[in-house]
């Protein structure tokens, strides 16, 4: 959507405002896997801006649509995201547990790209 144009483009003021707009418009049909999407994009920019318990929140509803939706690759890549906020408010042990859940999905998916960056996250956790 236009909100991860202007994200990836360092736009962060337009990202924010197309990436609420995008989250309400999802909601209003009911596309529950756009809204999870937009969730986790905004979630990425506030905790990129340092809007760390704003961008817990939303990280938290993108987890919560994905488990919901059962879209297993979605939810570890959010439960990682998700990990990386918790590790910058010192939340260390919810932190290793979503890097511990999104790691289980990995190896039940065989998504080896994924897995590898989780396992360095984890053991920098853990060190």
């Amino acid at each position: 959507n236009l909100g991860e144009t202007y994200l990836e483009e360092g736009e962060i003021e337009k990202a924010e405002e197309k990436l609420n707009k995008a989250e309400e418009l999802f909601e209003k049909v009911e596309d529950e896997h756009g809204k999870g999407g937009s969730l986790l994009k905004y979630g990425e920019l506030l905790t990129e801006e340092g809007e760390l318990p704003e961008g817990e929140r939303a990280l938290k509803e993108a987890l919560d649509v994905f488990r919901r939706l059962g879209l297993s690759r979605s939810e570890a890549e959010t439960r990682y995201r998700l990990a990386e906020v918790q590790r910058k408010r010192g939340a260390f042990d919810r932190a290793e547990t979503n890097l511990e859940e999104a790691l289980k999905i990995c190896d039940s998916l065989d998504i080896s790209e994924m897995k590898e960056e989780i396992e360095e996250k984890l053991a920098d956790l853990t060190k």
